[in-house]
């Protein structure tokens, strides 16, 4: 499968891709092509609309080069949901991506509202969650609506993989916005900036407003309405950055990346900036499971069980929250390129 051998004319092509296209390295196709190999187009649409809206194309891309990762064998023949695993272990995973109001994918000249999220994260935050529970919902219906009859997804772990592309700073959103989605526990990072708060402790909203004032209920893994979804996979660094940082340096090239990572020893996380090619960052990092406490069938954490994987689970009988992950976990990433011009 080729992905930039064009399938539509110039005008329909999304500005992502023009960019993708234009800027890549031949080390940035390399890897990619590495990530697509074995998976399977089925309806034969997905260089159609990798080319027209990228980013939820790149999404199915980056799972499947995760279940490659884990040596999980993925049955293709099946048109739905997006990932039948069959083996060493049994589960269905479908990916769902929330995006701007409207569906239009995210162009240029958005750099503005991108520095001013930025600065308020918690209507950074507060955004993704309207959109994440509008996409949750909407997978939610599908699967009791015609997934949960089939037989190769019946009485087995359903795992929603998310991906929010909903805002310009979407890079950003680290796991705050999911880790209050599902268990209703959100940590203001406003707040401990501003001196407001000694610690990063998490809070309950109930709920969070839509831009007309509607409330959108928060918690879905609080009791069993969502009982049929397992877990939710989430990488908010699953990013054409994550390509540009893993694949080989050009010779043509200097690229410099910023990241942040957990320090279990501090409110405050690591800072590290790194020189490509000495760089530290993985297929897996960034990558976080949820885990649903009341799953009719619990996803098995072994599955992803992999030091660059964190794994979130809720214990509502003592009102604990508990995170298992290793210092070091990529929480956010940037990256600087600067072209080296030929003497």
């Amino acid at each position: 499968m080729n992905l930039f051998e064009r399938k539509v004319p110039e005008q329909q092509l999304c500005e992502i891709y023009r960019r993708v296209e234009a800027g890549a390295t031949s080390g940035d196709l390399e890897l990619l092509q590495q990530w697509c190999a074995g998976f399977e187009d089925r309806d034969g649409k997905f260089v159609h609309e990798f080319q027209t809206t990228f980013n939820s194309s790149f999404w199915e891309l980056y799972l499947h080069a995760v279940l490659k990762e884990f040596r999980l064998d993925v049955d293709y023949r099946h048109a739905r949901p997006d990932f039948v695993v069959t083996s060493p272990h049994d589960f269905c995973i479908e990916a769902v991506t929330a995006q701007p109001v409207g569906g239009k994918p995210l162009g240029p000249g958005q750099t503005d509202e991108a520095i001013a999220l930025l600065g308020d994260l918690n209507e950074l935050n507060r955004r993704a969650m309207v959109r994440l529970a509008n996409s949750f919902h909407s997978k939610v219906k599908k699967y009791r609506d015609g997934y949960s009859a089939l037989a190769h997804v019946r009485d087995k772990p359903f795992v929603l993989a998310v991906a929010a592309f909903d805002s310009p700073a979407f890079f950003a959103l680290s796991t705050r916005p999911m880790e209050a989605l599902l268990y209703n526990y959100y940590v203001d990072e406003e707040a401990f900036i501003a001196g407001e708060k000694d610690t990063l402790e998490g809070e309950h909203l109930a709920s969070v407003k839509k831009d007309n004032g509607a409330p959108i209920e928060l918690g879905m893994f609080q009791g069993p309405a969502f009982s049929e979804v397992s877990a939710v996979v989430w990488n908010p660094c699953a990013t054409w950055g994550k390509v540009r940082t893993m694949s080989p340096l050009a010779t043509n090239e200097r690229v410099v990346v910023q990241s942040v990572r957990y320090n279990p020893n501090s409110h405050l996380p690591h800072h590290v900036v790194e020189t490509k090619p000495d760089t530290s960052e993985t297929l897996l990092d960034g990558l976080t499971v949820f885990h649903n406490p009341f799953a009719k069938h619990p996803l098995d954490p072994a599955v992803f069980g992999h030091p660059d994987v964190a794994q979130m689970y809720a214990d509502y009988s003592t009102d604990k929250f508990v995170i298992d992950r290793r210092e070091g976990q990529l929480l956010f990433r940037s990256l600087q390129t600067i072209k080296i011009r030929s003497s």
